[in-house]
């Protein structure tokens, strides 16, 4: 099942929580072993509508830890900067891609994940081929479903992990 995780974060956040942008990308791309090549992980930051798309079946040379990581996000705030500026699209390592968001925010489809709502085992039991899902603060996005993922409130990159052991045992 090709699995999509859409991550809105104000750019602040991005830039400066590197731990936690790190913690994210491990949780949606590694197994115990390798990178899963069935995901997409997005960054929205969409307070200056430019998105950060990690592709797994393209990325190479990603590591677990903090300061190998540390290098790429380096690269990836550059060509924020870039893209900003110019609005080309870049593309700073292998299987990442920056570029303009284009009020994606407004078009998102998916199932916002929240402690509320349809629980995902239901979900992934209903027949879908593919899953989107949706992680932000705001919790109230016009148009999306609400799905839930655990009973209390996590972090993101823990949210994500759990997401994957959900479809890894039951999709």
């Amino acid at each position: 099942m090709k699995r999509r995780f859409v991550v809105l974060m104000p750019f602040d956040v991005f830039r400066s929580d590197v731990s936690l942008v790190k913690r994210i990308v491990v949780s949606a791309l590694f197994t115990s072993h390798d990178i899963r090549r069935d995901v997409v992980l997005v960054f929205l930051l969409h307070d200056i509508d430019v998105k950060v798309t990690v592709l797994g079946e393209k990325a190479k040379h990603v590591h677990v830890d903090e300061a190998s990581y540390m290098g790429i996000h380096r690269r990836v705030l550059s060509a924020v900067e870039e893209v900003k500026a110019s609005g080309q699209k870049k593309f700073p390592h292998w299987g990442f891609t920056v570029e303009k968001a284009k009020g994606d925010a407004r078009d998102l489809q998916g199932y916002l994940v929240s402690t509320r709502g349809r629980d995902i085992l239901e979900v992934l039991r209903s027949g879908i081929e593919d899953i989107t899902l949706v992680f932000s603060e705001k919790g109230d996005l016009q148009g999306l479903e609400s799905v839930r993922i655990s009973r209390g409130k996590k972090p993101v990159d823990v949210l994500i992990a759990l997401a994957n052991i959900w479809i890894d045992n039951y999709a």
